[in-house]
């Protein structure tokens, strides 16, 4: 299983086993069905939204929960990191 990917703007899934997923939440470019689509497709050991500052807070809320029934999903917070 590889560690983290980011796939900066688009939702290409690859072939490799993923353990980390960076997931594009919002923007001219996704849709939130092509998001969980993306998650579904990569079905990572767990993973993080990016590219989300379009989002109010009730997208925020929707987006996350939508996205935390699929995987080990989790928001992190302005100034925190997690390890890999």
């Amino acid at each position: 299983m590889d560690g983290l990917y980011h796939p900066g703007d688009s939702l290409f899934v690859p072939t490799d086993e993923v353990d980390t997923l960076l997931v594009p939440a919002a923007g001219p470019w996704v849709k939130i069905g092509e998001a969980i689509t993306f998650v579904r497709g990569v079905r990572p050991a767990r993973a993080f939204p990016i590219h989300d500052i379009q989002l109010s807070k009730v997208g925020l809320e929707y987006f996350d929960a939508w996205l935390e029934e699929e995987t080990d999903y989790s928001r992190i917070p302005a100034g925190d990191s997690v390890d890999l």
